[in-house]
């Protein structure tokens, strides 16, 4: 009985090692692709193609995290992409993820960020509220929209005076 959970041990161990040992590796290849297209960027002088530069360096890196979701190196690569990220690319990444892991790994906030975005993202329906106009009387956003070509909806804060 001892053997076969010392052989069990030694399994677990060598799977645990394997595993890190490919993390480790799309580390290094992320890395090498950052110290590539930093040195790429270095050389540039025309806006234009230092975006495309920048472009490809998001496809290559976003392609490197879809690679072995399962890795912890995945998580890293999407905590630094995370802001460069299309919202298609962003809600591919966190589907391939397990969703309890992202605490750990600090990327809980930006996931609730994701989520936030998904649903007020631009070419939605709004969703309607109600608000106190400045003489007190409650108003709904719905009241407003419709009326003209377009809708400008102004927050402050209570200790903020309106613009003059």
């Amino acid at each position: 009985m001892k053997r076969i959970l010392y052989i069990l041990c030694i399994a677990m161990l060598a799977t645990a090692c394997k595993r890190e040992n490919k993390s480790a590796k799309l580390l290094e290849q992320y890395q090498a692709l950052n110290d590539r297209i930093s040195e790429q960027l270095k050389e540039v002088e025309s806006p234009e193609v230092a975006d495309s530069i920048v472009n490809a360096f998001i496809e290559e890196g976003f392609a490197l995290q879809q690679a072995q979701p399962e890795s912890e190196a995945a998580y890293v690569i999407l905590s630094d992409l995370y802001y460069m990220l299309s919202m298609e690319q962003k809600e591919q990444a966190f589907a391939v993820l397990n969703l309890d892991s992202l605490e750990a790994h600090d990327l809980q906030r930006a996931y609730e960020a994701f989520q936030a975005e998904k649903h007020t993202a631009a070419g939605l329906p709004y969703t309607d509220f109600n608000a106190l106009t400045s003489d007190g009387n409650e108003r709904a956003l719905s009241d407003f929209v419709g009326k003209s070509d377009f809708l400008l909806v102004d927050f402050w804060a209570s200790w903020c005076g309106p613009y003059d």
